[in-house]
C-alpha cells in the first residue's frame, strides 16, 4: 500500500476530514473552472465559426449539444465539491455534536431525577423542609403593582374632518 494513500483511520478525526474535504474541494473546484471556460470556449468558437450550412439557430444548436459534456463534466465536480462538504458536516454532527448532545441530555436528566427525588420524598424531612421553603418563599416577596398603560394625551385638540374641507373652501 502508498503511503500517500487516505485512509478510513486518517480519515475519520476532526482534523483528517476537514483537511480531507478542504483537498477535495481545491482540486474539484480547479477542475470545475476548467470545464466551465473551456464549455465556453468551444461555445464560442462553434458559434464563430459554424458547420457549413447551419444557419443562426441551427448553430446555435449545435454549439450547445458540443459543449454540453464539458457542463455536465463542470456539474459534476461541482456536485462532488459539495459531496466533500457533507462529509465534513456529517462527521462533525455525527462524531463530535452529537455525543456532546447525549451527554448534556444525561445530566438534564439525572439533574430532573434528582430533583424529583428531592421534592417526592414521602413525608421525610426533606420534603417537609421544600414544602416549608416553597410556603414561606411565596410570602417573603410581595406582589408588584401591574403598571396601568396610559394613554398619551395629544398635544393639540383633535380636528374633525369636517374643518379640515371648510378651512380649505
Amino acid at each position: 500500500m502508498s503511503s500517500d494513500r487516505w485512509t478510513s483511520d486518517l480519515l475519520l478525526t476532526e482534523q483528517g476530514s476537514t483537511y480531507y474535504a478542504k483537498q477535495i474541494r481545491e482540486i474539484f473546484r480547479a477542475y470545475h473552472l476548467d470545464f466551465r471556460v473551456l464549455a465556453d470556449e468551444v461555445y464560442g468558437h462553434l458559434l464563430q465559426d459554424p458547420i457549413e450550412g447551419d444557419g443562426p439557430l441551427a448553430a446555435r444548436l449545435h454549439a450547445w449539444r458540443i459543449s454540453r459534456p464539458l457542463r455536465e463534466m463542470a456539474k459534476h465536480a461541482q456536485a462532488i465539491m459539495d459531496g466533500a462538504k457533507a462529509l465534513e458536516v456529517a462527521y462533525r454532527r455525527g462524531r463530535i455534536e452529537l455525543p456532546r448532545a447525549r451527554a448534556d441530555k444525561a445530566a438534564q436528566k439525572e439533574l430532573h431525577k434528582a430533583s424529583k427525588h428531592l421534592t417526592a420524598a414521602p413525608s421525610g424531612v426533606v420534603n417537609q423542609v421544600a414544602q416549608a421553603v416553597a410556603s414561606d418563599a411565596s410570602g417573603l416577596v410581595p406582589a408588584q403593582p401591574q403598571p396601568q398603560q396610559q394613554t398619551p394625551q395629544p398635544s393639540q385638540p383633535v380636528m374633525p374632518l369636517s374643518t379640515l374641507f371648510k378651512a380649505a373652501e
